[in-house]
């Protein structure tokens, strides 16, 4: 699982290379990482307050959306731990390699947005009632 994730690092952080973006691609990278894991966990939280306790008032979000910060900072940040990260998972020289990756990234990517969003939605119209 961890390689998934690091995995998913250097992608992130080579497609901000691609735009210029020379100084930096790393706190990008671990930002929008910490958001899609936010994304992730807010939405597994809203399923389990809209089904077990619809009088739950989520005050835990934010402070769990800044650890996540918090520990991905620890995972790639630190000691710049990403740079041997970028040097272990390089890009494939074969092309298939690259569509499936991509093609996977972008599934995940899609799919953590609109699960928080659905997932919101259906609190919201809990509330709404």
């Amino acid at each position: 699982m961890i390689k998934a994730y690091y995995i998913l690092f250097s992608k992130l952080y080579r497609f901000y290379m691609l735009f210029g973006e020379k100084d930096l691609p790393h706190f990008f990278s671990t930002s929008l990482m910490s958001l899609l894991l936010y994304f992730n966990v807010a939405a597994f939280i809203n399923v389990f307050e809209v089904r077990f306790y619809p009088n739950f008032q989520d005050r835990i979000s934010i402070p769990i959306g800044i650890a996540m910060y918090v520990m991905n900072y620890f995972i790639f940040l630190h000691k710049k731990r990403y740079v041997r990260i970028l040097e272990e998972y390089k890009p494939s020289r074969y092309l298939f390699v690259k569509i499936i990756s991509v093609i996977l990234i972008l599934t995940y990517l899609i799919f953590s947005i609109y699960f928080w969003v659905y997932t919101g939605s259906q609190v919201r119209a809990l509330n709404m009632n």
